[in-house]
């Protein structure tokens, strides 16, 4: 039976050296200098160790056997050999007066590879605020650039050693391709995996989120047996633990798209509470609040995630929220200028096609509006005022009408044309 903590990947934090990136402007003696700098570079490794350990799938190594290699340059597979891990962080702060940068990479343990580098410049006005935001950033980024060498590793395994966690991360490379076959054959490794491990969370949430997004995409010919199928599943994985973030995520998605949003609201901020710095959760909640017309936290919970993410598979999620918080506070302009910059993330994305011909029409640019039409019914050709006004996504009677209003002055269909 798969443990909870379902694969052996750990993260190790090492070489957070002390440089003096600045010169000694700062007016402080050396020594001095050196334990300020040691008490920021260890205060941030200690916090992205708790911060990653709240991740649910990383096994993280704990802190006194991470900080056994503190201010050495260890060999990554020495490193890995000692400590069985899959991929080690490493990074160094460098701080001066009222700057710091800091620079950080992912390393894959077993090939020496690079997975992930990023640095980071700020001004210190307040050195543990800085430290919290750059734990998040890094936090952030990490999760989903172990999840795609995972997802690779995975593909690559002989049949005859496949492990239901192997199926789950195949299962998972197809829900991220956001396709009609990807989710067939999603649906089809997530079943497999279940056979193999009837209680396996993960892929029981990640199922239920397939059969949204055929009710969500019209995959399906059968909407409500898709939502049904959805909300059956996402209940049964948080019955088993309600503790995983994923499957109260699960959960939210079956809400969101069952026209129950205020408890979808709340699922994800359950979800949330127990991993709280899921790009991913951050991002729904994002559209949660965007669509029960709470713009204001839905712009600051936005604006938290808006640099993370760079490669998670759901990037573009980010942009369709962001443009319906923007759309519900009347930021017509905005919110086809956001659209436009999703389209170069995910063009056959719909949604957002549907929020610009609707933004259009009420900024009086009629062309451009049936230019969205158009796009619109390319990805989704039964696409009509009456379906929109079924599911409008939105909660408040103003966004609504704003939206149904402004597609039919588009020039969308009134009923699905066949």
């Amino acid at each position: 039976m798969t443990t909870p903590q379902y694969v052996a990947m750990m993260a190790d934090y090492n070489q957070w050296q002390n440089e003096n990136l600045y010169g000694a402007a700062d007016g402080l003696g050396e020594d001095e200098r050196r334990r300020e700098q040691e008490y920021f570079a260890d205060g941030l490794a200690e916090d992205l160790i708790t911060a990653l350990s709240r991740f649910r799938n990383l096994d993280v190594v704990a802190r006194n056997t991470s900080f056994a290699y503190k201010g050495t340059s260890a060999d990554i597979r020495k490193v890995r050999e000692e400590l069985g891990v899959g991929y080690v962080l490493e990074g160094s702060v460098r701080k001066s007066g009222e700057r710091a940068r800091v620079t950080a990479q992912l390393i894959d343990a077993k090939t020496g590879n690079h997975v992930w580098a990023e640095r980071y410049d700020r001004r210190i006005t307040d050195i543990f605020d800085l430290q919290d935001e750059v734990t998040e950033k890094i936090a952030t980024a990490i999760e989903p650039e172990i999840t795609i060498v995972e997802i690779e590793r995975a593909k690559l395994k002989k049949p005859a050693s496949v492990t239901a966690w192997d199926l789950y991360l195949r299962g998972l490379q197809g829900f991220h391709l956001v396709t009609k076959d990807g989710n067939v054959d999603a649906i089809r490794q997530l079943e497999a995996s279940i056979e193999r491990e009837p209680d396996y969370v993960p892929a029981l949430s990640v199922l239920s989120m397939c059969h949204t997004c055929d009710a969500l995409f019209q995959w399906t010919s059968n909407r409500s047996q898709a939502i049904d199928a959805a909300g059956e599943l996402a209940r049964r994985a948080v019955s088993i633990d309600p503790s995983w973030p994923q499957a109260n995520l699960a959960f939210s998605w079956y809400c969101m798209f069952s026209e129950q949003m205020s408890d979808a609201l709340k699922a994800v901020r359950t979800a949330i509470r127990q991993e709280p710095n899921s790009y991913f959760a951050k991002v729904h909640l994002g559209g949660c609040l965007a669509f029960l017309g709470e713009t204001d936290e839905a712009f600051e919970v936005l604006e938290s995630v808006a640099d993370s993410g760079r490669r998670d598979p759901w990037r573009w999620l980010w942009y369709i929220h962001q443009g319906c918080t923007q759309f519900s506070a009347g930021l017509f302009a905005d919110a086809v200028e956001t659209c436009s910059a999703g389209k170069q993330v995910r063009r056959s994305w719909p949604g957002f096609y549907t929020l610009s011909a609707a933004a259009e029409a009420h900024l009086g640019n009629r062309d451009n509006a049936e230019r969205n039409v158009q796009g619109m019914l390319t990805y989704v050709p039964r696409m009509s005022v009456l379906g929109i006004s079924r599911y409008p996504m939105f909660v408040l009677d103003k966004d609504i009408h704003n939206l149904v209003g402004g597609l039919r002055m588009a020039g969308l269909p009134e009923t699905p044309t066949n």
